[in-house]
């Protein structure tokens, strides 16, 4: 008989300082006329200073609770459309949201 024993301690998610160092990560990495184009955006957004910091805007389940996950009937078979299964809305609708607030943006 097999025995799995964990070392590690328990695993969470990344938290909001996990993803403003990915977004700054990203950030830095992008060719400088995205660069451009990102910190003209961010000087008319009224709550975020940095790019970094507006990352955890999107995925912040505190703000945006409804959308920051998927639910799916126990016997699905996976999805078929970018609609909500189960919900109004639900992190597909936040997707295709955002997307279009940013294509008007750019």
């Amino acid at each position: 008989m097999w025995v799995l024993v964990s070392l590690g301690g328990e695993a969470r998610g990344w938290g909001d300082l996990g993803h403003k160092v990915i977004c700054e990560i990203a950030y830095r990495l992008v060719q400088p006329d995205t660069r451009a184009a990102i910190d003209q955006l961010m000087r008319l957004d009224r709550e975020f200073k940095t790019f970094s910091d507006s990352c955890i805007y999107p995925d912040h389940p505190r703000i945006r609770a409804s959308e920051h996950f998927l639910n799916l009937p126990r016997d699905s078979k996976g999805l078929a459309s970018d609609e909500c299964p189960l919900a109004d809305v639900c992190v597909l609708t936040a997707i295709l949201g955002d997307f279009k607030v940013l294509s008007v943006r750019a």
